[in-house]
């Protein structure tokens, strides 16, 4: 378990799981903005069992000091990368990408065979 200092704090990372696919869902992150800001937010509520404008407040507090947002990108990008549940998820997605990828080509050219002929 990593840690990571916000506003002059040190929070531990928590395995990211199921529980915090929910608290993105909850808080209306889609999982393909799993890297957006709000879902660094959301990284930072989860593992500081602070609210959504306490976790803003602290991470806004961290920048006015001297902090860097930096600071828990790197931690949230690590705690993705190790997260056994993410990858599976990102595995997935993208396999799931490769067959819709496939059958568009398809209906591409069938659209464009048809568009020839008329």
């Amino acid at each position: 378990m990593s840690k990571f200092t916000v506003n002059g704090k040190t929070y531990f990372t928590k395995e990211l799981t199921f529980e915090y696919l929910v608290a993105l869902d909850k808080n209306d992150i889609k999982v393909t903005n799993v890297t957006g800001i709000a879902a660094v937010n959301c990284f930072f509520m989860y593992c500081s069992g602070l609210s959504e404008e306490e976790a803003s407040k602290e991470i806004t507090n961290h920048v006015i000091n001297g902090g860097k947002l930096d600071d828990i990108i790197e931690a949230y990008s690590e705690a993705l990368n190790e997260s056994g549940f993410f990858r599976s998820l990102m595995e997935q997605a993208a396999e799931r990408q490769e067959k819709v990828e496939p059958a568009e080509e398809k209906s591409q050219k069938k659209s464009r065979k048809e568009a020839v002929t008329e």
